[in-house]
């Protein structure tokens, strides 16, 4: 792994988005991009095999071209370890959910419950001992779709209300509102059992959530 570097790229590779950070070496954040802007970036800031360290994660098999040498998140993982961090988990666990989960492993070694909400709402359990895995869920959009799917009704093309306990008076306000509800129950529940030390809540509903 070169170490003489300027930047650090990384490539974040999720079910419905794909998403870029540039930083610097020292680790500040320059500039975040979708994939599709990658060979602009690149070109902008004149970034080589040379200058720069890049990082790619994926959940799919198949990888979009990227034009510079890449260390991929999941050689990282192997013999039952993420780099340092003990993993009480597969061979299937998903490698967006150990990135996170070591972020808040090598943070503290306190204990974390850590959120990611996209397409899907993944729960995991970090401390000492290491990552300890979790649940999946249904994200909030994927919650939406089964509405759709099943009525054919037209519902808002976002959600970002608030859950209200007045009883909805609408069809669309009743979709609605079930939607947040089926979202948010599971993840309080989850909270309220285990009393985690520390939260850390990520991914594209995450500011909602």
């Amino acid at each position: 792994m070169n170490k003489n570097f300027n930047f650090i790229l990384t490539i974040d590779i999720g079910n419905s988005f794909s998403k870029c950070a540039l930083f610097s070496k020292d680790k500040n954040l320059l500039t975040q991009f979708d994939l599709v802007k990658l060979a602009t970036i690149i070109e902008s800031y004149n970034l080589t095999n040379t200058n720069t360290l890049s990082i790619k994660s994926s959940v799919k098999d198949t990888l979009e071209e990227i034009p510079l040498i890449c260390t991929d998140v999941k050689d990282l993982f192997e013999n039952g370890r993420f780099l340092d961090m003990p993993v009480h988990y597969n061979e299937t666990v998903g490698l967006d959910r150990l990135v996170s989960a070591y972020f808040c492993y090598a943070q503290s070694r306190k204990s974390y419950l850590i959120i990611d909400t996209g397409t899907f709402t993944t729960i995991d359990s970090v401390d000492i001992k290491g990552f300890n895995g979790g649940y999946i869920l249904p994200g909030l959009n994927t919650l939406e779709k089964t509405y759709v799917n099943g009525s054919l009704l037209e519902i808002p093309d976002s959600i970002n209300t608030k859950l209200s306990f007045n009883f909805p008076d609408t069809t669309e306000k009743a979709i609605h509102q079930g939607a947040i509800l089926s979202f948010l129950a599971p993840i309080k529940e989850v909270i309220t059992q285990t009393s985690p030390s520390n939260t850390l809540i990520t991914g594209g509903n995450g500011e909602l959530l």
